[in-house]
Protein backbone atom coordinates (compact mmCIF):
# COMPACT_ATOMS: atom_id res chain seq x y z
CA UNK A 1 0.00 0.00 0.00
CA UNK A 2 2.40 2.29 1.00
CA UNK A 3 4.70 1.96 -2.28
CA UNK A 4 1.02 2.52 -4.30
CA UNK A 5 1.06 5.98 -2.31
CA UNK A 6 4.43 6.75 -2.81
CA UNK A 7 4.28 5.98 -6.52
CA UNK A 8 0.81 8.28 -7.17
CA UNK A 9 2.51 11.11 -5.11
CA UNK A 10 5.49 10.78 -7.12
CA UNK A 11 3.77 10.81 -10.42
CA UNK A 12 1.31 13.94 -9.02
CA UNK A 13 4.44 15.95 -8.25
CA UNK A 14 5.99 15.00 -11.35
CA UNK A 15 3.22 16.29 -13.21
CA UNK A 16 2.87 19.63 -11.33
CA UNK A 17 6.24 20.01 -12.37
CA UNK A 18 6.04 19.35 -15.83
CA UNK A 19 3.01 21.66 -16.25
CA UNK A 20 4.46 24.65 -14.15
CA UNK A 21 7.75 24.23 -16.49
CA UNK A 22 5.34 24.07 -19.54
CA UNK A 23 2.53 26.71 -18.90
CA UNK A 24 5.04 29.39 -16.99
CA UNK A 25 4.94 32.79 -18.18
CA UNK A 26 6.58 33.75 -21.54
CA UNK A 27 8.66 36.90 -21.78
CA UNK A 28 6.61 39.83 -22.19
CA UNK A 29 7.51 43.09 -22.17
CA UNK A 30 6.79 46.15 -23.87
CA UNK A 31 7.86 49.74 -25.18
CA UNK A 32 7.72 51.02 -21.20
CA UNK A 33 10.37 47.85 -20.57
CA UNK A 34 12.90 49.26 -22.80
CA UNK A 35 14.88 51.79 -22.31
CA UNK A 36 17.48 53.23 -24.15
CA UNK A 37 20.58 55.68 -23.37
CA UNK A 38 22.96 57.48 -25.52
CA UNK A 39 26.38 58.54 -24.32
CA UNK A 40 28.89 60.71 -26.18
CA UNK A 41 26.90 62.25 -28.64
CA UNK A 42 28.02 64.76 -31.73
CA UNK A 43 25.42 68.28 -31.80
CA UNK A 44 22.10 68.09 -31.39
CA UNK A 45 22.18 64.63 -29.71
CA UNK A 46 23.09 62.97 -32.98
CA UNK A 47 25.16 59.74 -32.70
CA UNK A 48 28.83 60.04 -34.25
CA UNK A 49 31.51 57.60 -34.05
CA UNK A 50 32.70 56.88 -30.91
CA UNK A 51 28.88 57.16 -29.66
CA UNK A 52 27.21 54.61 -27.01
CA UNK A 53 23.87 53.13 -27.11
CA UNK A 54 23.01 51.52 -24.08
CA UNK A 55 20.15 49.26 -24.60
CA UNK A 56 18.28 48.13 -21.11
CA UNK A 57 15.25 45.38 -21.07
CA UNK A 58 13.47 44.59 -18.15
CA UNK A 59 10.74 41.46 -18.35
CA UNK A 60 9.39 41.58 -14.42
CA UNK A 61 7.14 38.75 -15.09
CA UNK A 62 9.78 35.86 -15.94
CA UNK A 63 13.07 36.53 -13.42
CA UNK A 64 15.26 33.46 -15.01
CA UNK A 65 19.18 34.26 -15.22
CA UNK A 66 19.83 34.02 -18.81
CA UNK A 67 15.99 35.10 -19.72
CA UNK A 68 17.91 37.48 -22.65
CA UNK A 69 20.20 35.74 -24.74
CA UNK A 70 20.56 38.00 -27.69
CA UNK A 71 19.38 41.85 -28.98
CA UNK A 72 19.91 42.86 -32.17
CA UNK A 73 20.11 46.52 -34.31
CA UNK A 74 19.12 47.30 -37.54
CA UNK A 75 21.49 50.34 -39.06
CA UNK A 76 20.43 49.46 -43.16
CA UNK A 77 18.91 52.80 -42.98
CA UNK A 78 21.67 54.32 -42.49
CA UNK A 79 23.79 52.40 -45.00
CA UNK A 80 24.96 49.77 -42.17
CA UNK A 81 24.24 46.17 -41.48
CA UNK A 82 20.66 45.16 -40.92
CA UNK A 83 21.37 42.59 -38.33
CA UNK A 84 24.00 43.95 -35.93
CA UNK A 85 24.37 41.81 -33.10
CA UNK A 86 24.70 43.81 -30.30
CA UNK A 87 27.72 43.13 -27.02
CA UNK A 88 25.65 41.76 -23.75
CA UNK A 89 27.03 43.48 -20.61
CA UNK A 90 24.53 41.98 -17.67
CA UNK A 91 22.74 38.78 -17.00
CA UNK A 92 20.76 39.62 -14.41
CA UNK A 93 17.99 37.25 -13.89
CA UNK A 94 14.65 39.37 -15.78
CA UNK A 95 17.06 41.61 -17.30
CA UNK A 96 19.04 42.33 -20.31
CA UNK A 97 21.89 44.63 -20.92
CA UNK A 98 23.72 45.97 -24.05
Amino acid sequence: MKRKFRTTLFLIVLFVLTTTSLFGDPPSFDASNITVITQNTGPGGSLVVGSVVRVTVADLHNLQAAGFTSATCDFSQFGGPANQVMTKITNEPGFGEW
